[in-house]
């Protein structure tokens, strides 16, 4: 998971005494060594490259080619990973080849893996990104086309076997819990709100990525060369990475780019806002959880200011709904 608040870098955020408990630990100088011993040949330009909210990435080249080592504490995103480059790479979902997955040390797993052309489409400035945003929805929509009818039945997050940890999509949507003692009202506000929209949630099943965009998806200006991270992928409603998308952005609207994308390309898509509004309501309080439990205070108060405002935009179209339903009535009565 990596994203960036509308404020500043949660990486900067990271630096201070808000730092997140859950970022791993190593030095350049220990990945240096293990590849050193890991590599006959010679190791060249191995630098830090922006990783996740949990993984520390670094880039380096061999004479066999180029590569990206990550660092984290648990092996669990890496094998995901295996399964998304085993089941669900193709031309249209370009996934980087995993090439081996360890022991880094006692402390921390590794996985090795090719590392492709381009940047992550954070780097790329508003003008650049907004010219790219057509393969960044053709790659999300090949994402969504993805056949799964061969994984199970079951939703949610995914194991590392690729099957659903959840008996329903709603169930998993449902399961979401305050697992910090603060903030209660606020907790069960949203709460309430969501059982309210989770009955527009369809339980058509879609593979989705779950973090996509931002720092997991690398493009080369002309086209998307790479997806990463698939260690929050799910099976459910494909709404739920437009909705992450808009919750995070900074700069592009994608929530309403979308939904003139769909009815571009005649796909229908039914209780549309209702959807949006119920994942990143979902969103708000899974981050919110996940913020104050890593001790990251800042971005806590942000997420929660941005999920209230979030809630106050759902109630106030609700209730514009209701009066401009009312008023069709009336009218059509008088007429």
């Amino acid at each position: 998971m990596w994203f960036q608040l509308p404020f500043e870098n949660i990486w900067i955020i990271s630096q201070d005494k808000n730092m997140s408990t859950v970022k791993t630990r190593v030095t350049i100088g220990e990945v240096r060594t293990f590849l050193r011993e890991e590599y006959a040949e010679p190791i060249r330009a191995l630098h830090p490259l922006r990783g996740g909210e949990y993984s520390r990435a670094f880039a380096f080249d061999t004479s066999e080619g180029k590569y990206v080592i990550r660092a984290n504490n648990t092996a669990r995103t890496f094998r995901k990973d295996v399964y998304a480059y085993r089941h669900f790479r193709s031309d249209a979902v370009p996934i980087p080849k995993i090439i081996k997955i360890g022991r880094l040390n006692e402390r921390l797993f590794f996985s090795i893996s090719e590392r492709v052309a381009g940047k992550v489409v954070e780097d790329f400035n508003t003008k650049d990104l907004n010219e790219l945003l057509p393969q960044l929805m053709r790659t999300l929509d090949a994402i969504h086309s993805t056949k799964i009818s061969s994984q199970g039945k079951r939703s949610g997050d995914l194991n590392m076997r690729g099957v659903g940890m959840s008996d329903s999509w709603r169930s998993y949507i449902l399961s979401i819990q305050n697992k910090t003692g603060q903030e209660k009202e606020f907790f069960e506000e949203v709460e309430e709100k969501i059982r309210t929209l989770v009955r527009y949630c369809p339980e058509k099943r879609s593979l989705v990525h779950g973090d996509y965009g931002f720092n997991n998806v690398l493009a080369d200006g002309k086209k998307i060369t790479g997806v990463i991270d698939w260690g929050e992928m799910k099976y459910g409603d494909f709404l739920f990475d437009i909705a992450w998308l808009d919750f995070w952005s900074r700069d592009v609207q994608y929530a309403e780019k979308f939904k003139v994308h769909y009815k571009k390309v005649g796909i229908a898509v039914e209780n549309y806002e209702e959807r949006i509004a119920c994942y990143q309501l979902f969103l708000g309080l899974s981050s919110f959880v996940f913020f104050v439990n890593s001790g990251q205070k800042k971005a806590a108060r942000w997420v929660k200011k941005h999920t209230e405002s979030i809630l106050s935009s759902t109630i106030k179209n609700k209730n514009a709904s209701r009066h401009a339903h009312g008023y069709r009535t009336v009218t059509s009565i008088l007429g």
